[in-house]
């Protein structure tokens, strides 16, 4: 009990002004998942003589050879491969203070997206991705952002496909910026390795909870 109101009331006794201390009404940044779902693309048989042929080829050739192919393939179901919490960087805790409260000069949302096959484990520190992936269509790309008003989630949403022309092997921590370069990383994780053969896609779902 807070006795700082105590007082004297007219008839001598004492009274009490209580405070409620007991009430949390703070802001909480929930166990934030990402989603990581796989799709595998399969060749044609009659595409398999020029693919080959193209292995000869430097990487650039061979990257416009298979994304000139791709259209006539065939993509599988959309398969789970793991889902994940993250971990809130100290950087993206300020980001988020800014990004809210600021009256002016408030830094830019963190929807970019960015992978790694570094396996080093997140720390609160962490500023960037070590060894960022930079390939054809695998490097760091702005996500489609959504809420529902009176929701208290968000998503981040990003299809990579792998264009390199050549496998990209585990593939194995993601982030959240806000830039297509550079920025403040808000959030980072580690999930199961993932190998992406030429044209597989890596779908990133990042689910982002904001509750009282």
């Amino acid at each position: 009990m807070d006795t700082k109101g105590l007082a004297k009331s007219k008839d001598n006794v004492s009274t009490v002004a209580t405070r409620n201390n007991s009430i949390d009404d703070s802001i909480k940044v929930g166990k934030n998942v990402v989603q990581y779902d796989v799709r595998r693309w399969t060749p044609k048989q009659w595409m398999t003589p020029i693919l080959n042929r193209s292995e000869s080829l430097p990487k650039v050739m061979r990257s416009l050879v298979h994304r000139s192919l791709k259209p006539f393939g065939n993509y599988t179901e959309w398969q789970f491969h793991d889902k994940v919490n993250n971990l809130l960087t100290d950087a993206g805790r300020d980001l988020m203070h800014n990004a809210t409260l600021k009256a002016t000069g408030q830094p830019a949302g963190a929807q970019w997206i960015a992978l790694t096959q570094n396996t080093g484990a997140p720390a609160d520190g962490d500023t960037a991705l070590t060894g960022e992936l930079t390939g054809t269509n695998l490097a760091r790309a702005s996500s489609t952002y959504t809420h529902v008003a009176g929701e208290a989630t968000s998503t981040l949403v990003h299809t990579f496909t792998n264009s390199t022309g050549s496998a990209v092997a585990a593939i194995v921590k993601s982030g959240t910026f806000n830039a297509s370069s550079g920025g403040t990383l808000l959030f980072v994780n580690t999930f199961t390795t993932v190998t992406l053969q030429a044209l597989d896609q890596l779908q990133v779902t990042w689910t982002i909870t904001i509750n009282d």
